[in-house]
């Protein structure tokens, strides 16, 4: 078995939305005929109060007593045949694949984690082909992913803030998931879910626990980390730029990770090592790259990733994750790491660029990404996926 979670394994699902898992059995369907969608419309309550809607707005059909057969099931009111299964607990469509795939992206406010889904989504997508594999965003996550990134990017501006979730609010309101499908050399297809989640809500106990089914029902974490935020390195960077350091109101980095294995152990009422993979990425390595003091000579964290040109290097992935682990023994923060590998089974660490430069004067460079793809490949071939 690989590293994701088994819950497929053992005839379960997850909602992508939700985030609750449920027995695929107890899915429902909801009929997509032309005369259901335009004629055979009802009051949905689930539905309309998971998505804070009006009451009066109106959703296809639900299938009663479904007879089901290869796939579809027959309409209990039309009489036609349907292909879409919904959450049993707030109605939202589920994939289409059999196995959904949950990454939660989290990190500190600022560490870039809006950019980093994005520009791995546009290089997976360009990319993927050189290890004979596709991926595939359907019309509702390629409209969401248009509005999110890609217009973002081609007209240089800087993304919009993800927006922070207040207690007791549904955080996907605020922040769909971005849904793609990977299809393998052998034809078979996953779906993978990207959530992002607001690096404030890890700074606060009680939105904590809103966010805690969503990150503990994730298959894989991938946590970024800002490396400016090691006061050895903001220290040594404002001092080649002539600048007085100041002593920020961030969130450490232990901090950050003890809330996030706060909230899994929570969830699963276990204080067992956590199952979850956890591929830890330090973001904004051109910084580290540009910096006189800094910079690592030797070191492979400054060539390029070599997984779209060669095939996938696992050799690669240890020597990246090595030479971090000097880099943050050198940085003052090993208690950090013997922290993490204490929590979780599997840590891998990791480092990327997703814009390739600092934004000047509100304007976005055009992207030169480099390793943003990396983690994700790592748990692809970890599950034999690539």
């Amino acid at each position: 078995m690989g590293l994701f979670s088994s819950i497929a394994n053992m005839g379960k699902a997850v909602c992508p939305y939700c985030f609750n898992s449920f027995k695929k059995s107890e899915a429902l369907w909801r009929c997509n005929s032309y005369q259901c969608k335009n004629t055979n419309i009802e009051q949905d309550e689930a539905y309309t109060k998971f998505y804070n809607l009006p009451v009066n707005q109106l959703q296809p059909h639900i299938i009663k007593m479904p007879k089901v057969k290869n796939g579809f099931a027959l309409c209990d009111l039309c009489g036609g045949m349907t292909n879409v299964k919904i959450c049993p607990h707030c109605h939202s469509n589920l994939p289409s694949t059999d196995e959904n795939i949950i990454i939660s992206i989290v990190g500190a406010p600022g560490a870039g984690k809006s950019y980093y889904v994005g520009t791995l989504l546009k290089q997976v997508q360009s990319k993927f082909p050189t290890l004979k594999c596709t991926m595939r965003l359907d019309g509702q996550n390629r409209k969401l992913y248009d509005t999110k990134f890609k217009n973002y990017f081609e007209s240089n501006k800087i993304l919009e803030k993800t927006k922070q979730t207040n207690p007791g609010e549904n955080i996907i309101s605020n922040n769909m998931p971005i849904l793609c499908t990977v299809t393998n050399s052998k034809q078979k297809a996953r779906t993978f879910t990207f959530f992002d989640a607001a690096g404030e809500n890890f700074d606060d106990e009680a939105i904590m626990r809103d966010v805690a089914p969503y990150i503990a029902n994730s298959s894989a974490i991938i946590l970024l980390l800002d490396p400016t935020d090691i006061p050895m390195v903001r220290n040594a960077i404002c001092d080649e730029k002539g600048k007085a350091a100041v002593e920020e109101n961030v969130i450490s980095y232990e901090d950050l990770l003890n809330n996030l294995i706060n909230v899994i152990k929570l969830a699963h009422a276990s204080n067992a090592q956590i199952e979850i993979p956890l591929a830890i990425c330090f973001s904004k390595w051109d910084l580290i790259e540009n910096s006189p003091s800094l910079r690592p000579e030797g070191s492979v964290t400054l060539t390029p990733s070599p997984h779209f040109v060669q095939g996938f290097s696992e050799s690669d992935c240890e020597n990246i994750s090595s030479d971090v682990e000097g880099l943050l023994n050198a940085w003052d923060q090993s208690n950090f790491i013997l922290q993490a590998r204490a929590a979780f089974k599997t840590v891998k660490f990791f480092v990327c660029s997703a814009i390739g430069a600092e934004a000047e004067m509100g304007k976005v460079p055009n992207i030169v990404s480099k390793r943003v793809e990396d983690p994700f490949l790592w748990l692809l071939n970890k599950n034999k996926l690539i």
